[in-house]
């Protein structure tokens, strides 16, 4: 990320942190401006029902429901509304979270066209008796991860005069935050929704996203066997763009990474297919082969020392690979390091690449002559 983006994402975050300073702040964040901060079970009826509505009272009807499909072991209230608000029931409890980041998160996470927002709610006496502020007591993941606390009014919304700030985010900072969410704190759409429900609730993102990569495979399959263009757009281009947007759908997408940064190659931008990566390794870090290619990437800057160190954890992560001894070796042997060299290549051909014999035959001259020398 530029540093320029990353300027501004921070003096966002700290503009939230120097409001909350003082008090004893949670946070929520909508990727839209509502009409109220409301609860869903009052977005879902207020229309009907209007303002004259307890709103609790409607929640424990829908609960006695609950407890009739088997849920009926949630002796309190309270604990079976945090469940099934969580796994996407209408109820009267209104999400916070206990972590400005998370709340940021939620506030650019969609709606990538319309400003978002942050919410800050100072908790006082007055407020925890009169919106009911309470913690689950047996929290599921997502709860846990989220660092959920809940507000309930019996009017399902909160009066706008007891809301001290909102901060607005606005619809081109999204992205860049939620890159710097991820990058800088971990804070991404599986470890936000870490149970079967969000993975659900995310399943089509994850279809759309696996069917841009393979549009993208398919392209950049074209390139490599020669068709460099199609009505005179560049095929390298196109699959850049097929999987940017199935990165943009699942920014933990391992594979489309790796394959970007393969068409990248294609193109001679090193420094972006190594970008690329950087970030398929952050992700996968156990992967030998991308640090192969990465090395390899190296190599092609002219970044030998580097390139050795990617071979030397490929290496640690799969020792029986042949493959990576050709490439340290030539690294070694691009150093003028012959010894090394020769190692690899023979530890090559113990593991059955006969072909380097050439490449050990050149190792050992250039040795003998310098001992000669």
């Amino acid at each position: 990320m530029a540093k320029d983006i990353q300027c501004k994402v921070r003096n966002i975050i700290s503009e939230i942190e120097e409001k909350a300073a003082d008090g004893d702040y949670i946070y929520r964040g909508e990727r839209e401006w509502h009409e109220q901060v409301s609860s869903s079970l009052w977005r879902e009826l207020h229309a009907h029902d209007g303002d004259k509505v307890n709103y609790n009272l409607i929640q424990e009807s829908h609960l006695r429901d609950v407890r009739r499909y088997g849920e009926d072991h949630h002796p309190d209230d309270f604990e079976l509304a945090s469940k099934l608000q969580h796994v996407g029931g209408n109820t009267n409890l209104i999400d916070f979270t206990k972590c400005h980041l998370v709340a940021l998160f939620f506030a650019c996470d969609g709606s990538y066209d319309k400003p978002g927002r942050v919410i800050l709610f100072e908790q006082t006496d007055d407020k925890r008796s009169r919106y009911k502020i309470k913690v689950p007591q047996c929290p599921r993941h997502r709860v846990t991860a989220q660092k959920s606390i809940f507000v309930q009014h019996e009017k399902g919304f909160i009066e706008e005069d007891d809301i001290e700030e909102i901060i607005c985010i606005r619809p081109s900072f999204k992205q860049p935050i939620l890159t710097y969410l991820r990058e800088k704190h971990c804070i991404y759409t599986q470890n936000i929704y870490n149970d079967l429900q969000g993975y659900i609730k995310h399943q089509e993102i994850h279809h759309k996203a696996y069917s841009e990569y393979r549009r993208g495979q398919l392209i950049r399959f074209y390139s490599i066997v020669g068709i460099a263009s199609i009505d005179g757009i560049a095929l390298t281009d196109v699959a850049i763009e097929r999987h940017s947007k199935a990165i943009e759908l699942n920014p933990d997408f391992v594979e489309a990474y790796f394959d970007r940064a393969h068409v990248y190659l294609l193109i001679e931008d090193f420094d972006k297919a190594i970008e690329d990566f950087n970030r398929a390794i952050e992700l996968n870090p156990d992967h030998a082969y991308t640090y192969v290619q990465r090395g390899r990437t190296y190599r092609r800057k002219g970044c030998d020392d580097r390139a050795i160190k990617d071979f030397n954890r490929a290496i640690e992560l799969d020792p029986g690979d042949a493959f990576v001894y050709v490439q340290r070796g030539e690294a070694y042997f691009n150093k003028g390091c012959d010894d090394r060299a020769i190692d690899d290549f023979r530890r090559a051909i113990e593991l059955g690449d006969n072909s380097v014999r050439g490449h050990l035959e050149a190792a050992q001259i250039r040795r003998s002559r310098c001992r000669r020398g």
